[in-house]
């Protein structure tokens, strides 16, 4: 059975692919935006992948060792799974990379900061690791 990914996309070029990724757009703290969290698996796999994700996107980012790449607004991030596609125009996508790196791609004028916040938070809150 092959393995499944996550594809990524920033504008219309094809980035790489992740087991699990969050994008969270610029505007999630007044309702305007909704955070679209995916991890490749099933149950307690997936989301113990999200919640990791956001725990070393947090601590990376405290360390100054979290690899943020920066794009213009307008074109769109996106995330790919089983032919649906879940994109934002302005906002941040955080995910693993394939050899297990935390990086951030970000709209220009986005505070990561704030991003990373808003994807742990979402974690902590609506992904539970005691509910099956």
């Amino acid at each position: 059975m092959p393995s499944e990914y996550i594809l990524l996309e920033a504008g219309k070029d094809t980035i790489g692919r992740t087991k699990a990724g969050i994008i969270v757009p610029a505007h999630t703290g007044d309702g305007s935006g909704s955070i679209t969290a995916l991890a490749v698996g099933q149950g307690d796999a997936a989301k113990h992948a999200l919640h990791s994700l956001c725990q070393i996107a947090s601590l990376d980012l405290e360390d100054g060792e979290l690899e943020i790449e920066r794009m213009e607004q307008g074109y769109p991030i996106a995330m790919i799974f089983k032919r649906q596609r879940f994109e934002c125009r302005n906002g941040s996508l955080v995910f693993l990379n394939t050899s297990g790196t935390v990086h951030v791609l970000s709209h220009s004028g986005v505070n990561v900061r704030d991003a990373i916040r808003q994807a742990f938070r979402y974690c902590t809150r609506f992904i539970r690791l005691d509910v099956p």
